[in-house]
């Protein structure tokens, strides 16, 4: 009785792990809709150590499709700049004076098309 009950604990732990990945993950997909949670697995070099971007600026959407990102250390808009194209998640940064906005685009529709097509590959952590 005893290894049944680890196995389903176990099993337990492993679906909670993956949930919270899949969560994680579903957060940073481009909907469309600004979120600063789309930035949330890009880190900016602040002062020697790799520092997510959230911890080095204040991040918020002033409408749907735009990312503010406003740095505590001015001289650290440039390596936003450049930690934000090195990320791969299709913002543009446009930088102003003492901050740096990002314009969320839609996605292209042949990765939309990828999505309804076959949405499994992307879930197989669940399974």
């Amino acid at each position: 009785m005893s290894s049944v009950n680890e196995i389903l604990d176990q099993l337990k732990n492993q679906l909670e792990k993956n949930l919270i990945h899949t969560t994680a993950e579903f957060k940073r997909i481009r909907a469309g809709k600004a979120t600063p949670d789309m930035l949330e697995g890009v880190f900016v070099d602040y002062y020697g150590a790799s520092t997510p971007i959230n911890q080095a600026a204040n991040v918020n959407t002033p409408d749907a499709r735009t990312i503010v990102i406003q740095p505590w250390d001015k001289s650290l808009i440039r390596p936003i700049e450049t930690a934000i194209i090195n990320s791969n998640l299709g913002l543009r940064p446009k930088t102003t004076a003492n901050k740096s906005a990002s314009a969320c685009l839609p996605l292209p529709k042949s990765d939309v098309k990828n999505w309804q097509k076959d949405p499994k590959p992307n879930l197989k952590a669940l399974k």
